[in-house]
């Protein structure tokens, strides 16, 4: 089946071609879950109707961010309820927020890239500021109050090398 006003109107979903299998997705478009690779690099897809788009994903940043035990359900929120102002810069391609097994572990916020200089660009971008607003309040707030920081963050990058 194609991926046309008729499909969507009939299944309530457009249908792409995964393979040789047919996938409902969102619509507009969806991010492949299974490898796709082109002259050996890892790639992802985002699949639209009558278009499909590569993106190189070759750049990892992760993000660990510890927080005090009366924080962790606040953090939660936070990232729960986030502006996605990541989700439109260019050469973002996904994320992925991991909670800890254990509160002694800290939470990791993985985020891909098309390449190092597309994750530099979000950390000096307003986008950047507007994402954390909140969280930055927070540690202000706790600054002011004299009151020890809720939560911690180092950021680490990452090159893939293999899926």
């Amino acid at each position: 089946m194609v991926c046309t006003p008729a499909a969507i109107l009939k299944t309530g979903k457009p249908l792409s071609k995964a393979g040789t299998l047919y996938t409902p997705v969102d619509f507009p478009f969806y991010k492949n879950h299974f490898p796709v690779f082109k002259n050996d690099i890892d790639m992802t897809s985002l699949s639209l109707c009558h278009k499909i788009v590569i993106m190189n994903k070759r750049f990892v940043a992760v993000n660990y961010i510890h927080c005090n035990p009366e924080y962790r359900e606040r953090f939660e929120f936070l990232f729960g309820s986030r502006a996605k102002a990541i989700d439109t810069m260019p050469g973002f391609i996904d994320m992925h927020v991991l909670k800890p097994a254990t509160e002694e572990d800290p939470y990791l916020i993985v985020s891909y890239w098309e390449n190092e200089d597309a994750f530099k660009d979000w950390t000096k971008s307003p986008e950047f500021i507007e994402g954390h607003k909140r969280g930055f309040e927070d540690l202000a707030k706790a600054k002011a109050e004299g009151k020890p920081m809720p939560m911690k963050s180092d950021f680490k990058t990452y090159r893939i090398i293999a899926n």
